[in-house]
């Protein structure tokens, strides 16, 4: 089994769960809280090493996470019963992906050479066409785009960056020739 096809089924498993008792926000906080503690430096350099055995891991994992609800201590545990610890990143991402979408939320990520302004933010969210509540962007600056941004919603990519645009010009001269 492929490992996204895998971090699928424990999420949807974890997210019927939590819909089921009405706890999806407190589960989405918790397991993102505790996948960023798990994947730290410290606490990975244990968790993930191959010597410390399943038990100490869930004894770890109940010692930490004692606050947390039990839903997500004994799925973390259950993970670890499993082996598939290095896949609570990609639950997580899988989790929160369904978590937005039964919330009708849509995330778009922008990527621009500079940090956008919250004006410049909220005009790509109405642009979008969506309520300004249900749509969350996600930021991203990478310097090698030039200028201009690329927006990025599901599986639809619109780049009208400089970089994108120089690459067309290019392409466009080259064939004249």
């Amino acid at each position: 089994m492929t490992s996204s096809l895998l971090a699928a089924r424990y999420a949807r498993a974890l997210f019927d769960l939590a819909v089921e008792h009405s706890m999806l926000d407190r589960v989405q906080e918790e397991l993102l809280n505790g996948v960023e503690l798990i994947e730290s430096a410290e606490f990975a350099a244990i968790f993930f090493h191959p010597k410390v055995d399943k038990s100490a891991k869930k004894e770890l994992v109940g010692k930490v996470f004692v606050s947390y609800h039990p839903f997500v201590q004994d799925f973390i545990s259950l993970v670890v019963d499993k082996g598939r610890e290095k896949a609570l990143g990609r639950i997580a991402e899988e989790y929160l992906t369904l978590a937005r979408a039964y919330r009708g939320e849509i995330t778009a990520q922008v990527t621009s050479a500079v940090k956008l302004q919250p004006d410049e933010l909220a005009a790509i969210k109405s642009k979008l066409g969506h309520s300004i509540d249900k749509v969350l962007v996600e930021e991203k600056i990478d310097e090698s785009i030039l200028g201009g941004m690329i927006i990025k919603v599901g599986n639809k990519v619109y780049d009208g960056s400089l970089a994108m645009r120089i690459k067309r010009l290019h392409r466009q001269l080259a064939q004249a020739k």
